[in-house]
């Protein structure tokens, strides 16, 4: 498994500020105005927030690039080793939500039918029954899974087909297709295929193939992931990040990738990877605590009921963080359902 330190402090900034990103949506409806924390924290986050999805998008690409490059397998293999990743803890916070949403113990406005739910669970992309959200899942944050999922199975599609030529393969599938693919047949499918997201993971690609390949790769230096980010936070404040937010999220994270990981080596940098190795769990589990907070709490609350609201949210995302990712993701529970698979589906894995 890989466990490059500074990948997973990328991980945890990604993850939260997602939290904080919706923290905003969700309790202040964008207007942070009257917030103890302040309208320029609510604008940033506003602002910047959702970023933290594209740097998710592109760490996948890299990690996936980089696990085959060190230890390659078989497409079905592959492909059972990623449902086992995304599948179980996904499915759990779904359940638990339609549970809480069942005892109106939460009010959201996502909506299911039988249908939709099934769509939700098999990572297929619809317009949400509520007919105000577009094209979410029930478990809304579930969205990103969508194009995670996509990806992988093109990656595992790619492997079946050109083996050792799969990631070039993929990297070209996936920037060729919001190009090309248009307005055709596709349902829900078209939301992915003509998307601008696809071409953050053929970058996380790219830059695996740089990281494993290319010698003059600045690794383990401190002073060149330094100048990296500069030039990225540069840029983004020049020409802003909409029109340079492949360049940008890109450089974030080739510079975060040059920082020599001995700088983890200490009980703070050991804390923020941990905050990495959760950020799985605190993506899917946010979402659940701020709909039950609101339910109690209401939105815009006044500021000592707006602290209790954030001490909660905080501590609640990261308790709930660690117990999901204790039991969910790395537990017996985990185990188990990997063992079960790969007894099931072994023949058909060495077939493909």
């Amino acid at each position: 498994m890989l466990k490059l330190s500074s990948l997973q402090f990328l991980r945890a900034i990604a993850a939260w500020m997602v939290v904080f990103h919706h923290y905003n949506q969700v309790i202040f409806d964008w207007d942070m105005g009257n917030s103890i924390l302040g309208a320029q924290f609510g604008d940033f986050f506003k602002d910047y927030g959702k970023l933290g999805i594209d740097i998710f998008f592109v760490i996948s690409g890299f990690i996936m690039f980089y696990s085959l490059h060190r230890s390659p397998t078989s497409s079905g293999k592959f492909l059972i080793n990623r449902i086992v990743r995304v599948v179980p803890v996904y499915w759990f916070y779904t359940f638990l939500l339609l549970f809480l949403t069942t005892l109106s113990v939460v009010e959201t406005s996502s909506q299911f039918t039988l249908v939709s739910l099934v769509q939700s669970l098999l990572f297929i992309p619809h317009d949400n029954p509520s007919d105000t959200l577009g094209f979410y899942p029930f478990l809304t944050v579930g969205w990103t899974l969508n194009f995670e999922m996509f990806f992988y199975v093109t990656l595992a599609c790619m492997l079946a087909l050109f083996k050792n030529k799969a990631v070039i393969g993929t990297f070209i599938l996936l920037l060729v297709l919001p190009v090309v693919w248009g307005d055709h047949w596709a349902f829900g499918f078209r939301t992915i295929l003509t998307s601008s997201y696809l071409a953050e993971f053929a970058i996380g690609l790219f830059l695996g193939f740089a990281f494993c390949n290319v010698s003059y790769f600045p690794r383990n230096n401190n002073f060149a992931a330094l100048v990296i980010f500069a030039i990225a936070i540069l840029l983004m404040y020049i020409v802003g990040i909409t029109q340079n937010k492949y360049l940008t999220i890109g450089l974030i994270v080739t510079s975060v990738l040059c920082i020599r990981d001995s700088i983890f080596d200490n009980k703070l940098g050991r804390l923020l990877c941990y905050l990495g190795d959760i950020s799985y769990s605190t993506y899917l589990v946010h979402a659940i605590i701020l709909f039950v907070l609101i339910n109690y709490f209401g939105k815009s609350p006044s500021p000592f009921m707006e602290l209790i609201v954030l001490v909660l949210y905080i501590f609640g995302v990261l308790i709930s963080s660690t117990l999901s990712y204790k039991v969910l993701e790395v537990g017996r529970f985990n185990h188990n359902i990997k063992s079960y698979l790969y007894a099931r589906l072994k023949t058909v894995a060495n077939i493909i």
